[in-house]
């Protein structure tokens, strides 16, 4: 598996935030037939995803690579099309070879993305792991954070349209007290 070769050179000089895992933890048992050195290998690779990858080529990646799903299948799960899981992998290939912080991810969700990914990994089923990825892809934005939709964006009690109006109006009373004086 390139992602974990990869891993376990990177991990000598790594010094971001899977740095402090505990590798006491009790999900760490549940991987079969993998040793402490393989099992801390896949965590670190995994680390390493979700902070150089963003939510979408992070789940392209994972479940093409690692899982060997086909383009279809992806696409499906992401509600996207097949040419462009095949791009968000050929992407997050680039973005791992470069040693670069892109996403920061809260604790509470690496600890479930990983969790996740042992499961996945220990079972070989990828289907739990498929969901929260594609939930992921839909709940964070385009550089990684959390986000939350508007409907209708408010700028001090009108929504932006109103707001654009009384703009313009005051740059039009503004020109007209200019040719005035």
């Amino acid at each position: 598996m390139p992602l974990l070769r990869a891993a376990d050179r990177s991990r000598v000089d790594y010094s971001g935030f899977a740095a402090g895992l505990d590798d006491s933890d009790p999900g760490a048992a549940s991987i079969p037939q993998v040793d402490n050195d393989e099992h801390a290998s896949l965590d670190h690779a995994f680390l390493i995803l979700l902070e150089r990858l963003t939510a979408k080529e992070r789940a392209a990646y994972v479940l093409h690579e690692i899982f060997e799903q086909p383009f279809r299948q992806i696409a499906a799960t992401l509600q996207m099309k097949e040419a462009a899981c095949n791009k968000l992998v050929e992407r997050a290939r680039t973005h791992l070879a470069r040693p670069r912080v892109r996403c920061a991810s809260d604790a509470a969700t690496r600890e479930r993305m990983l969790r996740a990914f042992r499961s996945a990994v220990a079972s070989g089923n990828a289907a739990q792991l498929a969901v929260l990825l594609a939930h992921d892809v839909r709940t964070r934005g385009r550089n990684g954070a959390t986000t939350t939709a508007a409907l209708r964006i408010l700028d001090g009690g009108h929504s932006r349209d109103d707001s654009r109006a009384d703009h313009r109006r005051i740059g039009q009373d503004r020109r007209e007290s200019q040719r005035a004086a």
